[in-house]
């Protein structure tokens, strides 16, 4: 990670963005709390999808953004691929898998800068989906 990203204040009171997570009981302890010390109210939740769906429908103004739906996730990925890109040389990058979203925001661009590359997927071997 270059230094101007880690040293970038991600909190949501900066920039002043309200953020309700739903995440399954499996996501790790450590994970929740990073994105809690974000400033996210962070619900688990047995079924995170119904229930964050329920939330937006109970509020005006709420948007329900989810991982992978809008071209727009992908292509916020590839901002991984210009790091990766500053670690040349590059002919191999192995991105998990899950609903596609991330492999397709880095290949795209690392492929359009150096074509030499070969992307590659990786997931779990018992077949859980890669974001769990």
């Amino acid at each position: 990670m270059s230094a101007d990203v880690a040293q970038t204040d991600l909190s949501l009171e900066r920039i002043a963005a309200a953020v309700s997570a739903f995440v399954s009981p499996a996501v790790p302890a450590d994970k929740v709390a990073r994105v809690r010390a974000l400033g996210a109210d962070v619900a688990v939740s047995p079924q995170p999808g119904r229930d964050a769906q329920a939330y937006v429908a109970a509020g005006a103004g709420r948007l329900l953004v989810l991982d992978g739906q809008a071209p727009q996730m992908a292509e916020g990925a590839g901002t991984i691929a210009l790091e990766l890109e500053a670690a040349r040389p590059l002919d191999l990058a192995v991105v998990q898998v899950g609903d596609g979203a991330l492999i397709s925001g880095i290949a795209r661009p690392l492929k359009a800068s150096t074509p030499g590359v070969s992307p590659a997927d990786a997931g779990p071997a018992d077949g859980l989906p890669a974001t769990s």
